[in-house]
């Protein structure tokens, strides 16, 4: 796919499967937990996060946003990738709770809480820090 002057190859062929794998990685300048609203997400009808820098031996397996309004925990869809969605998020600012598995010690799962991470007024486009780092 990345092969010069080959789209035209690749075009006839429509829509093909990509199977996604995570390497562990560092990101230099980057050691905390980030979640990025995504352009796709509209104020207060839609929202779509990515998370960003969980580098090292994390993979992503669910996310949960908190609901104040009825004191609970709702899961977020995965619509592909890494990204998860949720219409009609709640108001206020948001707290995420993330599924974690460790690849390098054989699958050990875990939760991060990220308290208020997402402001309020959030905005579509922007990456907002949770200053959690994982061990």
């Amino acid at each position: 796919m990345a092969l010069p002057n080959k789209a035209s190859q690749l075009l006839p062929k429509g829509v093909v499967d990509v199977k996604y794998e995570r390497i562990p990685c560092k990101y230099p300048g980057h050691d905390t937990l980030t979640v990025k609203v995504t352009e796709q997400s509209r104020f207060a009808e839609y929202l779509s996060v990515v998370v960003l820098y969980q580098g090292g031996q994390y993979d992503v397996l669910g996310i949960q946003i908190y609901d104040g309004s009825v004191k609970q925990w709702k899961d977020m869809r995965n619509a592909y990738g890494a990204v998860y969605d949720l219409p009609n998020p709640p108001k206020g600012t948001i707290s995420l709770r993330l599924k974690l598995k460790n690849i390098a010690s054989g699958g050990a799962v875990k939760i991060v809480k990220l308290d208020n991470v997402i402001p309020r007024y959030w905005k579509a486009g922007v990456a907002y820090d949770s200053k959690i780092k994982l061990a």
